[in-house]
């Protein structure tokens, strides 16, 4: 995809693979990049390295995710990429807590499917669009010791491809990172 002069959304901007996305990216020359985080400051230090724009979001909460959409599109413009890159991991196996289960699941898989429902709708009216999740290897093989997570990043390779298989006549392109170790 072309990223010049185009509108980013990443998740999970505060660091790690979110904030290399935001500097890789950047090297584009986008319209604008929106670094979203729970972690504000680590938004608003990504931000400032890149000239972008930093908000704070728990991916986990869809009125936020849908709100976060909703304002870019009207203040700044229609979102041409969008990164659902945020994610946690708990450690553990099947004695989990379920509310670790829960949150890491709202977090890992969820956070993707409330994103993809506030900003599909646009990029299909708009005949254009980029999705990009970020997985794991764990997605496609497993993380020892971590079953959460696993069966997480399993759940978005499936949307990934659904989505892909889904829209791509539609002129949706649908992207799956699944790094290794970070």
């Amino acid at each position: 995809m072309e990223l010049t002069n185009k509108v980013i959304v990443i998740t999970g901007a505060g660091g790690g693979i979110g904030r290399a996305m935001a500097l890789r990216f950047a090297a584009e020359r986008p319209y604008k990049i929106i670094c979203a985080d729970l972690d504000l400051a680590g938004a608003q230090t990504t931000a400032n390295q890149i000239g972008g724009v930093a908000l704070k979001l728990d991916v986990a909460v869809e009125a936020e995710i849908a709100t976060l959409i909703e304002t870019i599109e009207t203040n700044i413009g229609p979102i041409d990429l969008f990164c659902s890159n945020a994610g946690i991991s708990v450690g553990g196996g099947v004695e989990v807590p379920d509310d670790d289960w829960q949150r890491t699941w709202q977090v890992n898989v969820m956070a993707h499917v409330y994103a993809v429902r506030a900003v599909l709708p646009g990029m299909l009216e708009r005949g254009a669009g980029y999705l990009v999740h970020t997985a794991s290897m764990a997605g496609i093989l497993m993380s020892n010791g971590n079953l959460p997570y696993t069966v997480s990043k399993h759940a978005v390779v499936g949307l990934a491809e659904y989505l892909s298989v889904t829209h791509h006549h539609q002129g949706i392109r649908v992207s799956l990172l699944a790094p290794l170790g970070v």
